[in-house]
């Protein structure tokens, strides 16, 4: 099959978020944001939440992130703690999304 590889862009709210973590669950995260990188979305669980924004799910954690032109924008991170993502997470990927458009 043909896929498509994306640049990987970690912003710096993201990358503050996965270094706090310990050092297994950083390389699981990093590990799925590779398969994202590569378009191997049959192999991660990622969840669209709203318009062009995704969550990558790992264990407890998720990853927001949006693709726009190429790149993976990966937004921030938090651990998840009730069935909904707060409104917050998803308002700050959005804003970086429209920041970038």
């Amino acid at each position: 099959m043909n896929r498509s590889e994306y640049q990987l862009q970690i912003l710096e709210s993201a990358k503050k978020f996965i270094d706090s973590l310990p050092s297994k669950d950083q390389a699981d995260i990093l590990a799925d944001l590779g398969a994202v990188k590569q378009s191997d979305f049959e192999i991660i669980k990622v969840k669209i939440l709203k318009g062009k924004i995704k969550e990558l799910i790992v264990r407890k954690y998720r990853i927001l992130f949006f693709i726009r032109s190429g790149s993976v924008y990966v937004t921030n991170g938090f651990v998840k703690k009730s069935q909904k993502t707060p409104k917050r997470e998803i308002d700050y990927a959005e804003k970086i999304n429209k920041l970038i458009n």
